[in-house]
């Protein structure tokens, strides 16, 4: 990708940014910012920012590749009273409610366990263990997981601290589960990574 393109992207965002706060959302201008940011295969979120009211994140889907393409994009972002950029998803404070609604699908996962473990390659595991999912097949299963694990850490983190993940019936021992609350303070524990 260009500059000149970004560029573009961002005299046509700061033109067009009114109509892209929370509360006056216009679909047409929506439909315009899909289709610039799916064309360069990211994924995207408009919402409240952090410190400012709106925010607008251009994911890399979790693709450690399309990262720097999400970098480069945001670094190049202008300076704005209303709106926060990020190149990532952020955490999110209702990480554990999952609603995906075209699938009826509702799932809470603050009652979900897990096991951290760390293999000699330096490569990180994560085991979750989630009762209420026992009624969906594994594929689903998985999607759910990424997505609550993405609202928990924020994408950031989960692409640089989790390499695998596996959504089990029951753990093969008793040693190290833990609440799925505590994950992305586990894996900020430098002592374990040591």
């Amino acid at each position: 990708m260009q500059d000149k393109d970004i560029l573009n992207f961002w005299r046509w965002f700061v033109e067009n940014k009114d109509k892209l706060e929370s509360d006056t959302y216009d679909p047409t201008i929506l439909q315009q910012l899909d289709k610039t940011i799916s064309n360069w295969e990211l994924n995207w979120e408009i919402g409240p920012g952090q410190s400012k009211e709106n925010s607008l994140t251009i994911s890399p889907k979790g693709s450690p590749v399309l990262f720097r393409l999400t970098e480069q994009i945001i670094s190049k972002a202008p300076e704005l009273d209303k709106w926060q950029f990020y190149s990532t998803k952020q955490p999110k404070v209702g990480w554990h409610l999952l609603e995906l609604y075209q699938d009826n699908i509702s799932v809470n996962a603050s009652q979900w366990k897990y096991v951290l473990l760390k293999y000699d390659n330096e490569k990180i595991e994560v085991f979750i263990k989630a009762d209420n999912l026992l009624k969906y097949d594994k594929e689903t299963k998985e999607v759910i997981v990424e997505i609550v694990l993405m609202n928990l850490l924020g994408e950031r983190m989960f692409m640089q601290r989790v390499d695998y993940f596996e959504v089990v019936d029951k753990f093969d021992s008793e040693d190290g589960i833990t609440e799925i609350k505590y994950l992305p303070k586990h894996l900020n524990d430098k002592s374990f990574f040591e």
